[in-house]
């Protein structure tokens, strides 16, 4: 697996497949979104050790349920830009005035709790993450370990993802900063003048209302 390059995604869509997959669910107690912002590092750990800087990640996080994630890579070129808007019902990713629909994201989506992430069939433990109570998640196909997420009770994403590949080759994005409060509006909302489509299913552009 060669690592993507700089005009490339910093890492493929499994992230957010994740994201979408582990936490868009309906809780019996439904705790209220929080705001957050989050500033992560991106880098390889290469099988004989070596630590390779690939760039940043900054993600806020709406009390709407809105959240924006931007990722630089190590030259501070953005390379990525990814919208969630529940009231638009999907996952954007922004590309040359386009947002283009990568997933479905629906209001019955919440941060999670201890207790669900507890009851997790991929919880493996508790740990300390930045001097808070979090839980770890591991995914293992055919006796590998590919992914390991932690995440902290009442932040919706991750604060570190872990993805194994088959040379040796560790990928990382791992919080360095967490500051609860709600980020500014212009950090989580779609930009005016985008044309919508859907990724797959439908090629057509489709205006925004």
């Amino acid at each position: 697996m060669a690592y993507p390059n700089d005009k490339q995604l910093l890492f493929a869509f499994s992230p957010l497949l994740l994201l979408v997959f582990a936490f868009s669910y309906v809780q019996k107690t439904e705790p209220t979104w929080k705001g957050h912002t989050i500033e992560s590092r991106i880098y390889q750990v290469k099988p004989d050790g070596e630590i390779v800087e690939r760039g940043t990640e900054s993600t806020y996080i709406s009390q709407t349920g809105k959240w924006r994630k931007v990722q630089r890579n190590a030259q501070n070129e953005v390379t990525q830009v990814i919208i969630a808007d529940p009231a638009k019902g999907g996952v954007f990713n922004i590309i040359s005035g386009q947002a283009i629909r990568m997933a479905s994201f629906s209001n019955s989506s919440r941060p999670p709790t201890a207790e669900r992430l507890k009851s997790n069939s991929q919880f493996v433990g508790e740990v300390s993450f930045l001097g808070l109570k979090a839980y770890a998640q591991r995914v293992v196909e055919d006796g590998r370990v590919v992914i390991e997420a932690i995440s902290i009770p009442g932040i919706t994403q991750p604060v570190k993802y872990t993805n194994y590949d088959e040379e040796g080759s560790v990928y990382v994005i791992e919080a360095v900063s967490i500051i609860e409060g709600e980020p500014p509006i212009d950090q989580v909302k779609l930009p005016a003048n985008l044309t919508e489509r859907d990724a797959i299913l439908d090629p057509r552009p489709k205006p925004r209302n």
